[in-house]
């Protein structure tokens, strides 16, 4: 990050590409084939160069791994999914009924079969991972457990919501539009808080059954109507866009924001009594996906560390010019949290001063005095292509 350089199995920076790491947002790829032996970086999208065409791991496992100096920082690992992304199977064989597409308010509702039998979920571990079992049926959940896309819907609402379930204190989630595409619904996108009681399956559009939502296409929000009453900007044309739901049960208020800049207060009525509430997102557009996760900032709370090191009182090696932390005999082993998560970092194998958050995917450094701290991930892999950031 640092110089921009590379290197490989000897402590020296080789140039080769720009610096990274000292901006927020900076989104780093690592695209890796055994079969051509090459590994290439991308910086926010950029390719900076095949970095290795040595890489062959000879049929031993490999796997995403990261280094941190600083006390404080924090990043977040997760799959690549772009545009071209090949989309998961559907979990379910929906039969449509042979009938015309009911109109409310300009929306088609598209009429929901009766709903299958309960599956269990296959990411239950994932704080904001999506709900395979309350989800419309054309939409298809990756197995990162957070992206989501729509398979097919003729631009007739398709609605999904969080695992996590909340019904009191303040919460901050938000949605990463990774691959945008035209529709006929003017509306687009919905994302916002829904209680237990929505089902996707009935009606999949956010503001119904009581729920909040913004609007993508229209930058309105609405609250228990098909109506968009004017409160923000419009986003979701753009593959990039962020946007955060910040919700507070105690102020009955939730806000958005639009790529770190609120939109201000939509809704002071949110009074859930109790009851338990979600995310939730509603998508019309084929091909349209989306990304949840949950809103980790420089100011959120990093966990606690989950073991209680005693490091040795002896010098810190100084290896071409970085200090190397002393380890201390390895742990027992403890299965990891986030056994689910594709790329979600290994709570086994980390540096004693790392801690992964709750939602698997975010690291932070609580404290090494600037030396070297690493974790890898939990997907290990030796064949094929892998990306990466």
């Amino acid at each position: 990050g640092g110089t921009g350089g590379k290197c490989y199995n000897e402590a020296k920076s080789i140039s080769f590409g720009q610096k990274w790491g000292s901006k927020v947002g900076d989104v780093v790829t690592c695209r890796s084939s055994i079969k051509t032996k090459q590994i290439e970086f991308f910086l926010n999208g950029r390719t900076q160069g095949v970095a290795f065409d040595n890489f062959a791991p000879n049929g031993r496992n490999v796997f995403a791994a990261v280094s941190i100096t600083a006390t404080g920082s924090r990043l977040r690992l997760m799959e690549k999914v772009t545009p071209r992304s090949k989309p998961p199977m559907l979990n379910n064989n929906v039969q449509m009924p042979n009938m015309p597409m009911p109109n409310i308010g300009g929306m088609n509702i598209i009429p929901q079969p009766p709903p299958p039998q309960t599956v269990p979920s296959q990411m239950t571990n994932i704080k904001y991972g999506w709900d395979q079992n309350l989800k419309s049926p054309h939409l298809a959940i990756f197995p990162d457990g957070v992206t989501v896309t729509n398979k097919g819907s003729n631009d007739t609402w398709q609605g999904v919501v969080s695992q996590m379930i909340f019904s009191s204190g303040r919460h901050s989630f938000e949605i990463h539009i990774i691959n945008d595409i035209k529709t006929s619904n003017q509306w687009k996108y919905i994302f916002g808080v829904a209680p237990v009681s929505f089902d996707p399956k009935r009606t999949a559009w956010l503001g119904s059954q009581n729920s909040w939502g913004y609007i993508g296409g229209t930058g309105g929000k609405c609250y228990n109507e098909a109506k968009s009453i004017s409160f923000g900007q419009k986003w979701g044309s753009k593959v990039g866009d962020v946007v955060t739901c910040r919700s507070s049960i105690k102020t009955k208020q939730i806000e958005f924001f639009l790529n770190g800049r609120t939109q201000g207060v939509a809704f002071d009525n949110f009074a859930p009594n109790g009851r338990n509430v979600f995310a939730a997102v509603s998508i019309t557009a084929t091909g349209s996906r989306l990304r949840l996760m949950e809103k980790v900032t420089p100011r959120s709370k990093p966990p606690m560390l989950n073991n209680n090191v005693q490091m040795p009182n002896m010098p810190m090696p100084n290896i071409g010019g970085m200090n190397i932390i002393p380890q201390p005999p390895p742990p027992q082993t403890v299965p990891s949290q986030m056994t689910n998560i594709k790329y979600g970092w290994d709570q086994n194998l980390k540096s004693p001063h790392l801690a992964i958050f709750p939602d698997g995917v975010t690291v932070t450094n609580k404290g090494s005095n600037d030396t070297w701290q690493g974790v890898v991930s939990q997907m290990i892999f030796s064949s094929g292509r892998h990306s990466f950031e």
